[in-house]
């Protein structure tokens, strides 16, 4: 019992510092204005559904994963802005 009640609490933590590494790349996409045209996802969804294997629908593979499209394409709009993000590098003297 001990240990499932210290996975729960591992997997709890786990998806707060996801949401909450989501919200703030969420933020500075947005303060950085950065966007991402659907060209863009559509690209990557293509080459996605290229290397599944023949017998993998691609929306089977969503559901798989515990996705719709629409959440799948948000996720990926957001990885890819992220992406486009600038890098602020700094320089030693």
């Amino acid at each position: 019992a001990e240990q499932i009640d210290a996975y729960r609490v591992n997997v709890e933590k786990k998806v707060h510092e996801d949401f909450i590494r989501e919200v703030l790349l969420q933020a500075k996409v947005n303060k950085a204005g950065v966007e991402v045209t659907e060209k863009e996802i559509e690209a990557v969804i293509q080459t996605m559904r290229e290397n599944l294997p023949p017998s993998v629908q691609f929306e089977d593979f969503l559901k798989m994963q515990g996705l719709d499209d629409q959440d799948y394409r948000k996720i990926l709009s957001l990885e890819l802005a992220a992406h486009k993000l600038p890098y602020i590098r700094k320089v030693s003297a």
